[in-house]
């Protein structure tokens, strides 16, 4: 069994690799110095996470935005080079039960007990070659024990979202803020986020997909925003959604992050349908295929700013 000598042990964390002698992780201390300047009135930090009423009833509505998602996830991961030293990997956790099928009350309250012990999984993940070590590319269903030690290894973790709207046509409503779309992020998940950043050390990313364009913006950045109350209403915005239930979220533009790339083939579109435990049946759309333009020069410039952020205290 190989010894490690004294004057590295404390230099090693459990999982055998470096860290820093000032703070094993950098970049949630940068973060939640951040987090905890945010507006109580918007999230309290102090107060325990309110773990979420068990939905009863799925909705086609519901389906057709889970389905979007997917969507929007498979068209970043499909874009990602391959040939770049990088690789990008499926993260988020797996799971197909919907509220009102046998099963889906277990499933939801293993998942919240996993909110709060692990933090909210983002969607993707991507490594440095050499620092991934596993044949597979699909960690949705691998536990997080299992990943504890691969995890922290991962340059930067992606959460998706997607946007109904073609971003260059889109014209702002009566009671908009600003003239593009944008990045939406839910308040009741800040907490989850940064449980998750402090398991793992690694920056944490929002993209925004519409059906032309995707965007990227650091959750860092969208904290600092809301930070400063003179950005409100300019730079950000406190919104109740519609495609998320209704859910407190959090609007900053899109002119706020980095374009991705555009949409250069549009998704196929298919007809579905799901039946219930009760004998209901649901209809909604399911997305296939389209087609991402992007740069491997863009996601080198991400992972090389990412790597920093890793660090980002000890140069403080």
């Amino acid at each position: 069994m190989q010894t490690i000598p004294p004057q590295t042990a404390n230099l090693l964390n459990p999982c055998g690799f470096r860290v820093s002698r000032l703070s094993s992780n950098p970049y949630y201390n940068y973060v939640r110095e951040i987090a905890d300047g945010l507006p109580k009135d918007i999230v309290d930090l102090s107060q325990k996470r309110v773990r979420p009423a068990t939905p009863t009833m799925a909705s086609s509505e519901f389906l057709i935005n889970k389905n979007q998602g997917d969507w929007a996830e498979d068209l970043i991961l499909s874009s990602f080079p391959l040939s770049d030293g990088y690789i990008m990997v499926k993260y988020g956790r797996a799971g197909d039960k919907v509220a009102g099928e046998e099963g889906f009350e277990r499933f939801y309250a293993e998942y919240q007990n996993e909110l709060d012990e692990y933090g909210k999984r983002p969607d993707l993940l991507i490594f440095r070659k050499q620092d991934y070590t596993r044949t597979d590319t699909d960690l949705s269903s691998v536990s997080n024990q299992e990943l504890l030690c691969l995890v922290p290894r991962a340059v930067a973790g992606l959460e998706v979202r997607s946007s109904s709207f073609l971003n260059k046509k889109y014209k702002p409503g009566k009671s908009s803020n600003w003239e593009s779309l944008s990045f939406t992020a839910k308040v009741e998940d800040i907490v989850i986020v940064l449980k998750w950043i402090e398991q793992t050390g690694v920056p944490h990313y929002y993209v925004q997909v519409p059906f032309d364009e995707a965007h990227i913006i650091s959750f860092h950045k969208i904290l600092q925003l809301v930070s400063d109350q003179a950005n409100k209403g300019k730079l950000f915005a406190i919104d109740r959604d519609v495609k998320n239930q209704f859910k407190t979220v959090i609007k900053v533009p899109l002119g706020q992050g980095t374009k991705v790339g555009d949409v250069v083939e549009a998704p196929r579109l298919e007809a579905k349908s799901r039946e219930l435990e009760n004998g209901r049946l649901l209809f909604y759309v399911g997305f296939h295929g389209g087609k991402l333009n992007t740069s491997a020069a863009f996601w080198e410039g991400l992972m090389n700013g990412a790597e920093k952020l890793k660090t980002i205290a000890l140069n403080k």
